[in-house]
């Protein structure tokens, strides 16, 4: 039996001319590996960031492993991050034998609840990971408050802010990611940047490994200069992506505007998120949406389900964070990205005008 094939896919890139002779550039010159591209993409995202030092990586889990590395971070040091967040994480911190403390989320921003993680510190606490879900800024300057070393994850915030400020300007380490699906797209890859001169010199010396005098363990997480030189087009398509994204969260807000049974999430006062996913909950568990999508030709997922909470892996109680396992079950995305045409958003917005609106003996929403 043939799988099914959807309409309107969840996510896809949006790649142009620019992009295509971006790359084509690079190879058609005389260097492909890491290069002036790679120095360049780094000038511009720190720019962006108000950051001073950067190092361009093979991957978001990169970025972290050099963060952990920078904050000397080692085994049976205890680090803070969210149960609701993707397993590289949890990779990372296994990278250097670092624990990894989970805490749940606030059901506003769906990151970390200072409340919750102010309960997890203990001596051992090295770093808070403060991850920004969706692109909705976190209570990060609450969880700064707090005194412990920042690694901020705008892994899918790139573009959004917070009151004047960029999410990634925050953090004492600032890590993103580029990978396929993200707000900028350069298959793989990602970036580690700070402001402190001390930490980004030795990360700029942990990639740099070849023809050296010295001997320690380095790393092979340089992004080549194909990958640079399509993630420099693309950067310089954000600020049109994220208006693009907005508007067409707009339309899907306006859709819903009638049935006050869905929840969606579109950050605090002050907040202007990137809207990298549009994210949305009734009072039926996610599977009955997603295959009410379907039926329409839309591909709508649970961002993570149940099963794939950090917390859930590591066999801890999941009485323990309430908050992420409502909303692992309730919440589902929709598609959202630049690429989409006017015909697909309208046949979303037809799709979310008529989602049904479950019975009295439905539970409740998410959160309060």
């Amino acid at each position: 039996m043939a799988a099914f094939e959807f309409m309107i896919s969840h996510n896809q890139p949006f790649i142009d001319s620019k992009d295509l002779a971006a790359v084509q550039s690079v190879l058609q010159g005389r260097w492909i590996a890491e290069g002036k591209w790679a120095r360049k993409f780094e000038k511009a995202i720190s720019k962006y960031l108000h950051q001073k030092y950067a190092q361009c990586t093979s991957s978001g889990t990169a970025a972290l492993h050099l963060a952990l590395l920078a904050l000397k971070i080692k085994k049976g040091d205890e680090v803070i991050c969210s149960t609701y967040a993707c397993t590289a994480l949890l990779n990372a911190l296994h990278y250097v034998g670092a624990k990894p403390v989970l805490a749940d989320i606030d059901g506003k921003t769906l990151g970390l609840s200072p409340v919750t993680v102010k309960k997890r510190i203990s001596r051992k606490t090295k770093a808070i990971l403060v991850h920004h879900a969706f692109g909705i800024p976190a209570d990060i300057q609450k969880i700064q408050a707090l005194g412990i070393p920042v690694i901020e994850d705008i892994a899918q915030a790139l573009g959004s802010r917070r009151g004047s400020r960029p999410l990634g300007s925050f953090g004492d380490l600032t890590i993103c990611s580029f990978f396929a699906t993200k707000m900028i797209a350069t298959g793989y890859g990602g970036m580690i940047l700070t402001k402190n001169r001390a930490w980004g010199e030795k990360i700029r010396d942990l990639c740099q490994y070849d023809r050296r005098r010295d001997y320690k363990v380095r790393y092979n997480y340089a992004l080549s200069d194909i990958h640079a030189a399509l993630g420099m087009s693309q950067f310089q398509k954000l600020t049109k992506f994220v208006a693009r994204r907005r508007q067409i969260a707009a339309r899907y807000l306006r859709a819903l505007a009638q049935n006050s049974s869905i929840q969606t999430w579109i950050g605090r006062k002050g907040d202007k998120p990137n809207f990298y996913r549009f994210i949305l909950a009734g009072r039926r568990k996610y599977a009955h949406d997603v295959n009410y999508f379907k039926r329409k030709g839309i591909q709508a997922i649970s961002p993570i389900e149940p099963y794939q909470l950090l917390h859930r892996y590591l066999g801890l109680n999941p009485r323990n964070f309430p908050v992420a396992e409502a909303v692992a079950q309730y919440v589902v995305s929709v598609p959202i990205y630049p690429a989409m045409s006017q015909n697909q958003i309208r046949k979303v917005c037809q799709a979310l005008q008529n989602l049904p609106v479950p019975g009295p003996s439905c539970t409740p929403g998410v959160v309060s």
